[in-house]
C-alpha cells in the first residue's frame, strides 16, 4: 500500500482557462500526477518523464504555459504559508487548552456533585466508549440509564453541548423502551481531560476494574 505524505498541487494557464495538476509522493519519490492539460493538442503536452523534483516539473510546466503563469498552490491540500500555518496552528492549541480546562471546570462544578452523592465512577466500557459505573457487591456495573441522576447528568451535558458547542445531539425521552442514555455524556466526556479525573478520583481505567 502506497502512503501519500507528501502532494502538490500546480495552477497554469493553458487554453484560455486556468487549469490545475496534483503531484503526489510517497517517501519522497513522485507516484502519481494529473497533469493531463485540456484544450490542447495531445503532441503539444511537454514530457514530464524521468522528473522527480516539484521545481523541476514547475519549471517545465510554467515555461509551456501561456504567459509563464504557473505555480504552486497547495501543499498537502493547505495554501504553502507555513508561518501562518504555525501561527493558527499555536491559537489552536491555545484554546484546545482553555475549552478543556473551562470543561473540567463545568465538569466539577454540575457533574461531579451527582456523581460523589451517588458513589459513581467514570470507566471506559470493553468497547472504549466513557461510562458511568458504580460497585455492588465489591464489583463494578454500569449505571442504569433509566436513573434519574443518570438522565439528569445526561441533560446537563447536552444544554451545554448545545449552548457553548451548537450541537445537535438530542435526548430521547420518550423512547418506546425507555431512555436512550450517554449520548451527551459520551460527547462531553471527550472534552475532558483524563489525568485531571484521576486527580478527582472520580475516574477508573479499564484495567484497574478488576482488581
Amino acid at each position: 500500500m502506497i502512503v501519500i505524505n507528501r502532494s502538490y498541487t500546480i495552477k497554469y494557464s493553458k487554453g484560455g482557462i486556468a487549469q490545475f495538476a496534483d503531484f503526489n509522493y510517497s517517501e519522497n519519490k513522485l507516484v502519481s500526477n494529473s497533469f493531463r492539460p485540456n484544450w490542447v493538442k495531445t503532441n503539444e503536452i511537454p514530457s514530464l518523464e524521468d522528473l522527480e523534483k516539484i521545481e523541476d516539473i514547475l519549471k517545465v510546466i510554467k515555461d509551456w504555459s501561456y504567459a509563464n503563469q504557473a505555480e504552486i498552490i497547495l501543499i498537502d491540500n493547505n495554501v504553502p504559508n507555513y508561518k501562518s500555518k504555525q501561527i493558527t496552528q499555536k491559537y489552536a492549541d491555545e484554546f484546545k487548552l482553555f475549552f478543556l480546562n473551562f470543561c473540567t471546570n463545568f465538569f466539577k462544578s454540575e457533574i461531579l456533585p451527582i456523581l460523589k452523592k451517588n458513589k459513581w465512577k467514570i470507566s471506559y466500557s470493553w468497547m472504549g466508549q466513557p461510562i458511568l459505573i458504580k460497585k455492588v457487591k465489591k464489583e463494578w456495573n454500569n449505571v442504569d440509564s433509566y436513573h434519574k441522576d443518570s438522565k439528569l447528568i445526561d441533560c446537563i451535558c447536552n444544554r451545554f453541548l448545545k449552548k457553548v458547542l451548537k450541537s445537535d445531539t438530542e435526548l430521547n425521552f420518550k423512547a418506546e423502551h425507555g431512555y436512550i442514555s450517554g449520548n451527551s455524556f459520551k460527547e462531553f466526556f471527550y472534552w475532558l481531560d483524563e489525568s485531571q479525573l484521576l486527580v478527582l478520583k472520580v475516574f477508573i481505567k479499564q484495567e484497574a476494574l478488576n482488581k
